[in-house]
């Protein structure tokens, strides 16, 4: 209604789809592919440490190139994007099997030393722990240590005792830690990365594929009259 009476109006809804297909092919499953290939690293064996880190090196700048390409072609917002939670996401799993890597080299350090020189790291270790074993079990030290324990209060040492506990159940894990193999850590490591991955992509895509078809009905049931 205007003040010279009664006119038409006309009421026009744009709604704009995205034409994914160019994400997908340019964005999606290069990164997919380079992720699988830091994975090869596991199959690799402990002693190809330096094919192995140029491997993983060469994942994530070739990662990292990909995000730098694809945000130039965004717009800049200040929230999060799908493209960003993926591209992060991947940059997380190949910057976690370096430090897998990192783990294995720490664990593999002595395998290419001649034996004699392990035989005596070995030594020196149990020479080590026995001389802090004497140190606690001398009786010299006991004889001297009695009256201090006699005079000081019953709470200290429970305390102290709890301490030895402590300790030494961290000796024992630390013994089964330099028992384990550096190839059992690449093995668990080759079925635990693709499963994480595996359910990354679950986890993903049903909530971004569900979100955008909310919000696609939502935009067609306002154009219905």
């Amino acid at each position: 209604m205007y003040p010279a009476g009664w006119w038409d109006e006309l009421t026009v809804a744009f709604v704009f789809q995205r034409r994914y297909g160019w994400y997908v092919l340019q964005g999606y499953i290069p990164t997919m592919v380079t992720i699988v290939i830091s994975w090869i690293s596991f199959y690799l064996g402990p002693r190809a440490i330096p094919a192995r880190t140029m491997l993983g090196v060469n994942s994530l700048l070739a990662m990292t190139f990909q995000f730098g390409n694809i945000i130039r072609n965004l717009p800049r917002v200040s929230y999060v994007k799908a493209i960003d939670v993926w591209m992060l996401s991947g940059m997380l799993f190949i910057f976690l099997s370096l430090l897998e890597l990192a783990v294995v080299g720490f664990m593999s350090r002595n395998d290419g030393l001649p034996p004699k020189v392990k035989k005596r790291k070995r030594q020196d270790e149990e020479d080590e722990g026995f001389s802090w074993k004497s140190m606690q079990t001398s009786p010299h030290l006991e004889l001297r240590q009695a009256p201090m324990e006699l005079e000081q209060p019953y709470q200290n040492i429970t305390k102290r005792r709890e301490k030895r506990k402590w300790f030494s159940g961290m000796r024992r894990r630390w013994r089964a830690l330099k028992e384990l193999k550096p190839e059992t850590v690449d093995f668990y490591s080759a079925i635990f990365f693709p499963t994480a991955y595996m359910l990354f992509n679950i986890s993903y895509w049903s909530f971004y594929l569900t979100s955008l078809s909310e919000y696609f009905d939502e935009d067609v049931n306002i154009e219905q009259p």
